[in-house]
């Protein structure tokens, strides 16, 4: 068999329905590309993934002994083959002709690659609301540069890179910590809007709030593990103002997409409520400190 160009991981948060709606769409996306497609399969989706035939052919399933995504790229990226290796999860699908694009941006010297993230079609005020929050900073148009974030639904990295830097993400694979140590390398994260994902979840009000939670508290030992202890204890005094930040910076977003305010006004009150849980979650994180 010729070996893949490109790796794709495909992290599963939602259900079967969701991880084979995703595996089809990065069949169309990186046709014309030699490529693999590795599924990291938790506790939860086992018995329901028994059978695999409706996925793209070469499909490799890696059973995981953990529900947490970032234990579920980690054990994906340490089986990727290609020297380049993308991942997505099952709520974002790339468009076609992503695979190309990609090995085309890699030519570049940079170690990580990302790209936007579009809306696909309608949703909830929570899908509205989570969108704003995590991937507002993604909303196109973009301009091409360097990032200090990219997103972990749509990155992609030179496995050569990410090896560089495995203590980072061996056990599990954080954005923000796999960034960050690239960063300190004098490596360079990229943002190609030519790269582009069409993002679409569902997903309740109190499971986002719940996830949003984890992410800020993970957010916040990220942080915790780079400040001395002084430090942290500001952060901490300082934390019932991150819900203001947080918002404040989804607004700043729209500045390139007004067309999307009539969405953030109907989704404000649920944005404030993830703000909040995001500001516990990172107080939480920082005030203890463990990875």
């Amino acid at each position: 068999m010729t070996a893949p160009g490109l790796s794709v991981v495909l992290v599963p948060l939602g259900g079967v329905r969701a991880v084979r709606d995703a595996a089809a769409a990065i069949a169309t996306a990186c046709a014309g590309v030699t490529w693999e497609l590795i599924v990291p399969v938790p506790p939860r989706l086992r018995p329901a993934l028994t059978d695999t035939s409706g996925f793209p052919p070469g499909t490799s399933f890696i059973p995981a002994d953990d529900d947490n995504p970032w234990v579920l790229r980690a054990l994906a990226v340490r089986a990727a083959q290609a020297p380049v290796v993308v991942t997505f999860e099952d709520h974002a699908r790339p468009v076609t002709g992503y695979g190309a694009q990609l090995l085309a941006a890699h030519q570049q010297p940079h170690a990580a690659i990302g790209g936007v993230v579009a809306k696909s079609g309608s949703d909830t005020s929570t899908g509205w609301a989570m969108y704003f929050l995590d991937y507002g900073r993604y909303i196109p148009p973009q301009h091409a540069g360097p990032r200090e974030y990219l997103t972990a639904c749509n990155v992609s990295y030179k496995t050569a890179a990410l090896a560089a830097v495995r203590d980072a993400w061996s056990h599990d694979m954080h954005e923000t910590t796999v960034h960050m140590a690239l960063r300190a390398r004098g490596e360079t994260l990229w943002l190609d809007p030519a790269l582009v994902v069409l993002q679409q979840r569902d997903q309740s009000f109190g499971e986002a709030v719940a996830e949003v939670r984890r992410h800020g508290e993970a957010f916040g030992r990220d942080l915790a593990r780079h400040l001395p202890a002084s430090r942290r204890s500001v952060r901490v005094l300082a934390s019932p103002l991150v819900p203001v930040v947080q918002l404040l910076r989804a607004a700043s977003h729209l500045r390139r997409a007004p067309h999307l305010l009539p969405r953030f006004v109907l989704a404000f009150p649920a944005l404030v409520a993830l703000a909040v849980s995001w500001g516990r979650g990172e107080a939480a994180g920082l005030w203890s400190g463990r990875p």
